[in-house]
């Protein structure tokens, strides 16, 4: 039974709607507001008793937030329009994404197990390998690397941390269900870290060192 809601959920057509919505086009007002409300949800959910309320909706919103901070378009804005009102807009732009992933990682460190757990973690899957896809996505405009050279230093922190927590937590739950693509999943995964040690030599983030360990312990499993 669970199972086959999992596969179903893996195709609906709703599901693909979600991940292909644009992101939303913000004035300066409402995005202070969104940071607000960001800011506030970090905080709660730091002490808040999660398992009673977290929804697949609540998530998913605050992962539509997340792109923010991958979208290259956000840095290219300011730097090109030159002005400093563009500037500030494009900087408060890409902290929304470095918000939202605040957010999504306290709820992975507290390892929570919401009443809906299986659509949560159907959903925590889907938009995982969305944000890895767009982040290592590779066109005539930008490489791996120079992608994650345009995206903020905290964010890539952010989403570093939120992959070695999900591949700690959450992988071995999910894998044994037959629509997960544990190999593509693991492709992606390899190339991001790839890139990221090239970017970073020596390992001077801890979380990213950790990540590289925890996916050769389980690649190797």
């Amino acid at each position: 039974m669970e199972g086959d809601l999992l596969s179903s959920l893996l195709q609906s057509p709703s599901a693909a709607k979600l991940l292909n919505q644009p992101i939303p086009i913000l004035d300066t007002d409402s995005e202070y507001i969104c940071s607000l409300a960001l800011e506030c949800l970090a905080h709660l959910f730091s002490w808040i008793p999660l398992s009673t309320s977290i929804t697949p909706s609540l998530l998913t919103t605050i992962f539509h937030f997340a792109r923010f901070g991958c979208d290259t378009r956000v840095r290219k804005m300011s730097s090109v329009n030159g002005s400093s009102q563009n500037s500030v807009l494009g900087q408060e732009r890409g902290r929304l994404g470095v918000l939202a992933m605040s957010c999504i990682n306290e709820l992975m460190s507290k390892n929570c197990v919401p009443m809906e757990f299986e659509e949560y973690l159907l959903r925590m899957f889907q938009q995982t390998f969305y944000l890895l896809q767009k982040i290592t996505k590779e066109n005539n405009a930008h490489t791996v690397k120079s992608r994650l050279e345009e995206l903020d230093e905290s964010y890539i922190e952010k989403f570093t941390d939120f992959l070695r927590l999900f591949v700690s937590v959450h992988l071995r739950r999910i894998e044994s269900y037959s629509q997960f693509p544990v190999v593509e999943f693991l492709a992606l995964l390899f190339k991001y870290t790839f890139h990221q040690l090239l970017l970073r030599d020596k390992l001077p983030n801890p979380a990213l060192r950790q990540l590289v360990v925890e996916k050769d312990v389980y690649a190797s499993a």
